[in-house]
C-alpha cells in the first residue's frame, strides 16, 4: 500500500524522494496521449532545466545522486518508445519526447534512479532501484503548472504499457480508493498485487481497441435523477482507427464527454440529482459529492465538461469514496462505493 494526497490542482499525488531529494510526484493510471505515444513509469523536471515549473520541492539534480544513471540510446528500454533519438549533447543518451491529449508534455533523458515511496504511512519505506524514469529537462502543462504557477514536478504512469510502474514491477492487479477532496487530514491509498482491492460481480471489461495500454471501458448510457442522457448511437465507440471511445483517467480531473455524444441542455437540469454511469455489466451511481461543485452564493456546478478531443474521459473528481480495482490478467476493472478513510 502506498499513501496517496491530493494537489491544489485537483490531482492525486504520491510523495517519494529519490537521489537524496524529497519530490512530490503527480499520481496519473491511465494520462492520456496522443496516439501511440507511450507513457514513462515516471517523468520528473531535471536540472538543467530549460522549462521548468515553479514549485516547493526542489528540481531534482542527477549530478547529485550516486545511483542515477541514463539509458543509451541503442539499449532496448530505450527502443520501447515511439518517439525518441539519440541526445544532440552527448550522442549517447536516449533523449524522448512526449506529448499527451492535454498538451501536457516533457522532453528529456530516458534514465533509471532509485526511488523511495512510503509504504502506508505506518510501515515504513520501500526502495525500488533501477527504476527507468524520464528525467525532464524542458516540461509544459497548461494546467497544472508552469515557470510562474506551483505545480508537481513530474508524473506517475500506472497504465498496462512496458515502461509503466505496473509493468516495470510486474503487477497483474492494482486498486485506489480516493477519499473527499475536502478531507484534507487522511491520506488515499494505492493497493498493488495481492492488496489490490477487487470487486466480484462489479466488473466491466477493459476493451483492447485504441491506444495501446489504456483503460478503455464500454460505456452504454448515462442517466441524470432518473432520465437517460440522449447519447448519440456509436459516439462512444472506438474507431477503426483507434480514435474516440471512453477512458478511465485519474489524471483528469472532471469528467470530459466529446462534444458529438452528449446533446442534453445542462440548463435544464433544475436540481442536483445523482448521475450514473451505466458500463457494460454494471452501473457507477455518482453521488452529490462526485457531480456537483459548490460555486458559491446559493449556486452549484456540474464537475463535467465538453471534451476537447474526441475521447471521453472519466476524471478523478469523479471516483471520490469509490474503490476502483484494476485485474489485468482477466482484464477487467471494478468500481464499489467505499468509505474510503476506512480502506
Amino acid at each position: 500500500m502506498v499513501g496517496i494526497d491530493t494537489h491544489k490542482t485537483g490531482r492525486w499525488c504520491i510523495d517519494t524522494h529519490f537521489g537524496g531529494i524529497d519530490t512530490h510526484f503527480q499520481e496519473d493510471p491511465v494520462s492520456i496521449p496522443i496516439k501511440g505515444v507511450e507513457l514513462i513509469v515516471l517523468l520528473s523536471e531535471c536540472l538543467p532545466c530549460e522549462l521548468c515549473y515553479k514549485h516547493n520541492p526542489p528540481i531534482f539534480d542527477p549530478t547529485k545522486s550516486s545511483s542515477y544513471t541514463k539509458i543509451g540510446c541503442e539499449e532496448k528500454l530505450c527502443k520501447l518508445l515511439p518517439t525518441v533519438r539519440c541526445d544532440k549533447n552527448d550522442g549517447t543518451s536516449c533523449y524522448y519526447g512526449i506529448v499527451y491529449a492535454s498538451l501536457t508534455s516533457s522532453e528529456g533523458i530516458l534514465s533509471t534512479e532509485t526511488f523511495v515511496f512510503q509504504h502506508d504511512g505506518h510501515s515504513g519505506n520501500i526502495s525500488i532501484l533501477e527504476l527507468a524514469f524520464g528525467c525532464g529537462h524542458k516540461n509544459k502543462d497548461p494546467f497544472g503548472g508552469s515557470e510562474h504557477d506551483d505545480g508537481p514536478p513530474g508524473v506517475i504512469g500506472l497504465n498496462r504499457n512496458a515502461l509503466s510502474l505496473i509493468s516495470q514491477l510486474a503487477f497483474d492487479s492494482f486498486s485506489h480508493c480516493f477519499v473527499a477532496k475536502n478531507n484534507t487530514s487522511q491520506s488515499s491509498l494505492i493497493h498493488f498485487g495481492l492488496d489490490a482491492v477487487i470487486t466480484e460481480g462489479s466488473t466491466t471489461p477493459m476493451l483492447d481497441q485504441g491506444s495501446s495500454g489504456y483503460y478503455y471501458l464500454s460505456l452504454e448510457g448515462i442517466s441524470i435523477g432518473k432520465d437517460r442522457f440522449n447519447i448519440l448511437p456509436g459516439s462512444l465507440n472506438i474507431t477503426r482507427t483507434g480514435e474516440g471511445g471512453f477512458i478511465l483517467d485519474t489524471g483528469m480531473t472532471y469528467t470530459m464527454i466529446n462534444e458529438n455524444a452528449h446533446k442534453c441542455k445542462l440548463e435544464d437540469i433544475q436540481t442536483t440529482p445523482d448521475v450514473t454511469f451505466h458500463f457494460t455489466g454494471l452501473d457507477l451511481v455518482l453521488t452529490k459529492l462526485n457531480t456537483w461543485i459548490d460555486a458559491g452564493d446559493g449556486n452549484v456546478c456540474l464537475a463535467m465538461l465538453e471534451g476537447l478531443t474526441d475521447h471521453s474521459i472519466l476524471g478523478n473528481q469523479q471516483l471520490q469514496n469509490v474503490n476502483v480495482g484494476y485485474d489485468l490478467k482477466k482484464k477487467v476493472v471494478s468500481f464499489k462505493d467505499m468509505d474510503c478513510n476506512n480502506t
